[in-house]
C-alpha cells in the first residue's frame, strides 16, 4: 500500500520529535537516578552542599530538571533542611502520595474488560445481522469469545477488590475507619443489587465449574428489522438450571437465581454492576483524600521553599558525600506539585472528591478521557476521508485541514494509531486469529527493501 502523499512531513517530523522528547522526560522522572548522570545546571544556580563530614547523611530540597539534548538531567539543590524538617516533609508526601501511587492497574483492568465485553457484543450483533457476513464467524466461536471476556471481567473485579482491601489494611490498619468504610461500600453494593450479588457468586462458579455461558441462540428478527436488512439476531445466554445444578454455593442468591428465566444474558447485569464497583472505588479515593488533606499545608511549605521549578520536579532528598567527592543519593521523594495544589484548592469542600470533579476543574471519572475521545474522532475522520476520497486532492486537503486546526499532528497520529489497533483487533476476532498473526501476514507481503516494488517505485 502506498503512503498518502501531500501531508506536511515537517509537521509529522516535529511531532515525532516532541513525542520522543516527552517520553524521555517521563522516563527520567520515574526511573532511579544515577548520580553519574547528574551535573550542576548551567542555567539554574546550584546551591553547593555544606562542608560536612564524609558519609554523614544530609537533607535538602532540590529540583530535578528533565534531560536536555545530551540526555543529562540537572539536580539543583535549592535549600538545605534539618533532619526534623526532612522527616516532616517526607511523612506528609508519603500520605499525599497514596493518591498518586494507588494501584490503578486493577481498576483499569475492570474498565478495559467491560469495554471489551460491550465491543464484542456489539460487533457480533452487527456481524450476524448482516447477510453479507453470514457464515464468516461461527456462532460457537463467538460464544467462546464472549464467555472468556465475561470471565476476565469477573476475575478482574475480584482481583481489584482483594488488592484494594489489602492495601488499605496495610496503610490504615485492619480496624481503621477507612477499612470499615470500604467494607460498608462493598456490603451496600451486595445487599442492594441482585446483579452485583449474582456476579459475585458467578465468579466463584467460573473458577470452580467452568466458563459462564449456557447457549448461543440465533433467532429470527422482527418484521421491521427484516426490512432494515437484519437477517438474524445472535444472543449469548446463561443457563439457569446449569448454574444451579453445577454449583452448590450460591447461598441466598440461589432463590433469586431460581426465579430468573430459563435463559438470560449476563451483559445487562454487568451494566448494572459497573456503577456500583465505581462507587466502591470512589469510597476508597475519598478516604485517601480525607487522610491526605491535613498534610497539604506541610507540602505547600516545602513547595514554597523550592521556589521556581523551571519545568522540573521538586524533591526531598537525603544524601551524603562519597570518598571521591561525589554525591550518594540515599533517598528521594518527589513532591507532586499538581496533586498538592489540587488538594489545596478543594480542602474546604464538604466532599473533596465531588469538588475535584466539578466542571470548572474536570477530572475524568473512569474510562475514555475527553482528550482520547477527541483523538479517536480525528482518526476516524481521516479514515472516512480516505475511504471516500483516496487518491484525490480532497483527501490531502482534509488531512492538512485537521492538522492545521489542531496546530499539531499529534491528535491525528494518535487517533489513527488507536483506531487502527481497534480495527486490527476486530479483524482478528472476525477471522478467528490474533492481531499478531495479521500483522505478521501483512509484513510478509511487503517487498524486501532490496527487492523492487511491483509498480517500479524506489
Amino acid at each position: 500500500m502506498r503512503s498518502p502523499t501531500g501531508p506536511r512531513l515537517a509537521a509529522v517530523t516535529a511531532a515525532v520529535e516532541h513525542i520522543r522528547a516527552t517520553a524521555d522526560e517521563c522516563w527520567s522522572a520515574v526511573t532511579p537516578l544515577q548520580v553519574s548522570a547528574l551535573r550542576p545546571s548551567s542555567t539554574v544556580p546550584c546551591m553547593n552542599p555544606p562542608n560536612m563530614g564524609e558519609g554523614e547523611p544530609k537533607h535538602s530540597l532540590a529540583v530535578l530538571i528533565p534531560p536536555d539534548s545530551s540526555g543529562v538531567a540537572d539536580l539543583n539543590f535549592v535549600a538545605h533542611i534539618s533532619e526534623d524538617e526532612y522527616m516532616r516533609y517526607t511523612s506528609a508526601m508519603e500520605i499525599i502520595g497514596r493518591l498518586d501511587n494507588r494501584n490503578r492497574t486493577t481498576l483499569d483492568l475492570i474498565e478495559r474488560n467491560y469495554q471489551h465485553i460491550k465491543s464484542l457484543h456489539s460487533f457480533y450483533y452487527r456481524l450476524f445481522s448482516n447477510a453479507r457476513e453470514k457464515g464468516r464467524v461461527g456462532a460457537f466461536d463467538a460464544g467462546i469469545a464472549i464467555s472468556v471476556a465475561v470471565a476476565n471481567w469477573l476475575m478482574a473485579v475480584r482481583l481489584h477488590l482483594d488488592h484494594e482491601e489489602t492495601r488499605i489494611k496495610r496503610q490504615y490498619g485492619k480496624d481503621s475507619p477507612e477499612v470499615q468504610s470500604f467494607k460498608s461500600a462493598c456490603s451496600r453494593a451486595y445487599d442492594d443489587s441482585f446483579a452485583y450479588r449474582f456476579l459475585y457468586k458467578l465468579r466463584n462458579f467460573t473458577v470452580h465449574c467452568g466458563l459462564p455461558l449456557g447457549s448461543v441462540n440465533l433467532r429470527i428478527p422482527a418484521e421491521d428489522e427484516r426490512k432494515r436488512g437484519i437477517i438474524q439476531h445472535i444472543e449469548f445466554l446463561l443457563d439457569r438450571d446449569l448454574l444451579l445444578n453445577g454449583f452448590g454455593s450460591w447461598g441466598t442468591v440461589k432463590a433469586e437465581l431460581n426465579a430468573m428465566p430459563k435463559n438470560f444474558s449476563a451483559v445487562p447485569l454487568i451494566d448494572e454492576a459497573m456503577p456500583l464497583i465505581r462507587e466502591i472505588m470512589d469510597e476508597i479515593i475519598r478516604a485517601d483524600i480525607t487522610a491526605a488533606l491535613p498534610h497539604v499545608p506541610v507540602a505547600l511549605e516545602a513547595l514554597e521553599r523550592t521556589g521556581d521549578l523551571n519545568g522540573g520536579m521538586a524533591g526531598i532528598i537525603q544524601w551524603s558525600y562519597m570518598t571521591d567527592g561525589g554525591l550518594n543519593l540515599t533517598s528521594m521523594r518527589w513532591i507532586g506539585h499538581e496533586s498538592v495544589l489540587k488538594l489545596a484548592s478543594v480542602a474546604a469542600h464538604e466532599d473533596p472528591l465531588a469538588a475535584l470533579r466539578q466542571p470548572a476543574d474536570p477530572m475524568p471519572r473512569h474510562g475514555v478521557s475527553p482528550e482520547m475521545q477527541y483523538r479517536a474522532e480525528r482518526g476516524i475522520a481521516v479514515l472516512q476521508s480516505w475511504l471516500q476520497d483516496n487518491g484525490t486532492p480532497n483527501f490531502t486537503q482534509t488531512l492538512n485541514r485537521l492538522i492545521e486546526e489542531d496546530g499539531n499532528v499529534e491528535p491525528v497520529v494518535t487517533g489513527l494509531v488507536n483506531t487502527a489497533a481497534d480495527l486490527l483487533y476486530l479483524a482478528a476476532l472476525a477471522t478467528n486469529t490474533t492481531p499478531e498473526v495479521i500483522l505478521s501476514d501483512l509484513s510478509a507481503r511487503q517487498p524486501h527493501p532490496e527487492q523492487p516494488r511491483p509498480d517500479g517505485e524506489a
